[in-house]
């Protein structure tokens, strides 16, 4: 009689371990799955242009939002810290929406979510000329146009990655390097709009220039998925037999990240922009 065998229901009888502590190797079988190819150029580098432009706009608002936090303060005389919560929320739940994000970039794709958060951020803006309180701008700026800056965030750059795979670093560096580029154009920008128009005006035409992202959003065209042959294992992930897809990615799951990433951003975000408007 073999030792260290079992039977399974059907009586038929199973070695568990191969050696102590060493577990069996897992089966793979070949299936044929519709598969988004990356082109890395072509329409991939307007890509990269529009979330370059989003990157400009939303972190160059984002970062540049210490103007109108001078205004709040003098305008609803409240203390720093209580002023200062209007930006940390605003970062905060930019950050706290990546798990929604993701999924609904998973289900609708990246341009219609892109332009579901530009409407949102640009609503949240517009509504809070009509602020009586410090209060409102919370849900306002920070909850309503935060939520859009997260819908919007993501999507700008997963795009990019699905159009590069040998040139994605290239790509993805050159996007958000419009981070840095937004935050020197429009700190000087947004500073003449309020000493010229009020922070109201000025948080008006800031509102155009996101919904302006809707746009951008627009130029985000889905990839056309073709045929390839992938080998799964068992357990439900495949193996790296294709350059586009990553070794042990689960078939069970979405093909973008879970935000666990934004969301842990988000707890530093929110500590980081309220000591820092408020010193």
């Amino acid at each position: 009689m073999t030792p260290n065998k079992e039977e399974n229901h059907e009586g038929v009888a199973v070695s568990p371990l191969k050696e102590k502590g060493r577990p069996v190797e897992e089966e793979e079988e070949e299936i044929e799955l519709l598969m988004p190819e990356p082109p890395d150029g072509g329409w991939g580098w307007v890509v990269v242009f529009c979330s370059f432009m989003i990157h400009v706009i939303v972190d160059g608002v984002t970062y540049t939002f210490g103007i109108f936090y001078l205004e709040f303060l003098r305008y609803f005389g409240e203390s720093k810290g209580a002023t200062s919560w209007v930006a940390s929320i605003m970062v905060g739940t930019t950050f706290c929406v990546g798990p929604f994000a993701s999924g609904l970039t998973n289900q609708f794709g990246c341009r219609t979510v892109t332009i579901i958060g530009a409407v949102l951020a640009a609503f949240g803006l517009v509504v809070s000329i009509l602020a009586p309180n410090i209060t409102f701008l919370y849900f306002s700026v920070g909850l309503c146009t935060g939520t859009g800056f997260g819908l919007i965030y993501l999507p700008a750059i997963v795009c990019v990655t699905c159009y590069f795979e040998k040139k994605r670093a290239f790509a993805t560096g050159i996007a958000v390097c419009g981070s840095g580029i937004g935050t020197s154009v429009l700190a000087p920008l947004v500073e003449l709009l309020v000493k010229e128009l009020g922070w109201r005006g000025a948080m008006v035409i800031t509102a155009g220039l996101v919904l302006s992202c809707c746009l951008f959003g627009a130029f985000f065209r889905p990839l056309q998925k073709k045929p390839q042959v992938v080998r799964r294992m068992t357990n439900g992930s495949i193996a790296a037999s294709s350059p586009t897809i990553p070794a042990n990615k689960d078939l069970r799951k979405g093909s973008l990240p879970n935000g666990k990433e934004g969301t842990a951003q988000a707890a530093v975000k929110f500590h980081y922009f309220q000591t820092h408007y408020h010193t």
